[in-house]
């Protein structure tokens, strides 16, 4: 299976189930009465998604490679280049929509924490930041085999645990921690439409294997495809990754959540992206372990937050994106130290080459030619993605919502029976 014989436009459609399986989860997760609310955000989230990439977060990824500061100004997917229009042979590197679906999922990862919270204004500001600069910069450095962090830290992440879905539950988490003082209480987990739930599990996992694959690219002058990373696709292993740990974060869920059904599939989405940053590069069974591992972890952390922080958040995406995103980054480091993070012969065929950087000696491993990973350097990348592109950009503009006077709607409560119809339904 490669992106020639799939089809890239076939790919594209299948990575769209992803926010739509997300949603399903999200709707689960609410009340009837939120339903409308929370169905107008998701739509909102596509214009959102399309506008904010192509304005601006295509140009950021292609331009932020080198060091956070290189920008091109002469980047062909600027949003007036006219590469961007219709080219011979179809567009050259990434294709923009398929960055377009990735900011699509991570804007409805972050309406997950948001719906029935926010007006729609308040919602847009959050959602504008991540299509168009904190998705695209944290793959620029960090899920590009030309990202600094990449090459400095042998930083590794081949399916954007932290990139894609630690930033955005991370941002949705930020925001959560700067309406903390919002008087109204947080909505519980098991809602009126949980049954939900475990419907958007397989939608998640299709969406997750093909956005995974329409983001490969083929080598000029070869037929041979590569990941983000440089290293050769390998779809079918990154759909094994992903399906046991779906398999073991399902199981771990039901454990910990004691049966109910948003715990069903809220630990299967972590059991995936708990094993995320390595797929592709596990074998079967370190997924299985390791997602049941990381999902009784971010059971608890979601139950910190909850309870004893009192942050207000519906569907458990700041656990369960946010923290479950880094935490996979952190162990992937452990389980895959001293393996290469990035091939830089693939690199320097696309045009691209490292960025000019020493490699970082981490405990004696690194410091050479090529960037090799370690738990300390995927630490480090992944606290400086998730806090500083999405945890600290997300509080601060929850911090301006709140001063803006922006509050979520008042919730929908039954109405009142009259004392006339309380009589005729007493009398026999």
């Amino acid at each position: 299976m490669s992106v020639t014989t799939a089809g890239p436009l076939a790919l594209f459609g299948l990575a769209l189930l992803l926010p739509v399986g997300l949603g399903l989860v999200q709707v689960a997760a609410g009340r009837r009465a939120d339903l409308k609310a929370t169905l107008g955000r998701l739509a909102l989230a596509l214009p959102v998604a399309v506008i904010g990439t192509l304005l601006l977060g295509g140009w950021l990824l292609d331009s932020l490679g080198g060091w956070p500061l290189a920008l091109d100004r002469e980047s062909p997917a600027s949003p007036f280049a006219l590469t961007l229009g219709p080219t011979v042979g179809g567009p050259a590197g990434l294709p923009w929509p398929v960055q377009a679906a990735a900011a699509l999922s991570a804007v409805t990862i972050l309406a997950g924490a948001l719906i029935g919270r926010l007006r729609t204004a308040a919602f847009l500001q959050v959602g504008a930041w991540l299509a168009g600069v904190g998705l695209a910069v944290a793959a620029a450095w960090g899920w590009a085999s030309d990202g600094w962090l990449v090459a400095t830290l042998g930083f590794v992440d081949r399916g954007g645990a932290v990139a894609l879905h630690g930033v955005a539950g991370m941002a949705a988490l930020g925001l959560a921690v700067g309406l903390r003082r919002d008087p109204l209480p947080a909505a519980p987990n098991e809602g009126e439409m949980a049954w939900l739930a475990p419907l958007g599990l397989p939608l998640v996992l299709v969406g997750m294997v093909a956005l995974l694959a329409a983001t490969h690219v083929t080598l000029p002058g070869t037929d041979h495809p590569i990941d983000r990373l440089g290293l050769p696709a390998a779809p079918w292993d990154m759909a094994g990754t992903l399906l046991t740990g779906l398999a073991g974060g399902v199981l771990a869920g039901h454990l910990v959540g004691r049966g109910t059904a948003f715990w069903l599939a809220g630990g299967g989405i972590a059991g995936m992206v708990g094993v995320s940053a390595g797929a592709g590069l596990y074998h079967p069974v370190q997924a299985l372990l390791i997602a049941l591992l990381v999902v009784p972890v971010v059971h608890r952390l979601h139950g910190f937050l909850t309870t004893h922080l009192g942050l207000d958040d519906r569907a458990a995406v700041g656990a369960v994106h946010g923290l479950g995103g880094m935490l996979s980054a952190i162990v992937a480091g452990y389980v895959l130290w001293g393996y290469p993070a990035v091939d830089p012969l693939a690199a320097e065929a696309l045009g691209r080459p490292l960025a000019d950087l020493p490699t970082v000696d981490w405990l004696g491993v690194g410091g050479g030619p090529v960037p090799l990973v370690s738990p300390l350097g995927n630490a480090a990348g992944a606290l400086l993605l998730g806090l500083g592109l999405g945890l600290v950009p997300g509080w601060l503009i929850g911090h301006l919502v709140r001063r803006a006077h922006l509050p979520r709607p008042e919730v929908a409560k039954p109405a009142k029976k009259s004392p006339a119809k309380k009589s005729e339904e007493s009398a026999p």
